[in-house]
């Protein structure tokens, strides 16, 4: 990745809430969800892409992580 896809993907993914990290960034709260990234989709923004949650949950997604992911504002929608 380069600086700009690494900025671009940071101001994306970084939510209101969440943990602050090592470099005083707010880490996204869905991190902390197991499994997070069987639930999500990945959609191609040209230059990066982003996790977005889908409106039915993946067959991969277990049901206790879907559950604690829909109650978060991030990430968006596909």
């Amino acid at each position: 990745m380069c600086i700009k896809q690494i900025s671009q993907y940071l101001l994306s993914e970084i939510s209101g809430g969440g943990q602050r990290g090592k470099a005083g960034l707010i880490a996204p709260e869905y991190l902390s969800v197991p499994n997070f990234k069987s639930c999500f989709e990945i959609k191609d923004m040209g230059s990066y892409r982003e996790f977005c949650m889908p409106k039915e949950r993946p067959e991969a997604c277990p049901s206790d992580s879907w559950e604690a992911l829909i109650k978060l504002d991030s990430p968006k929608s596909c």
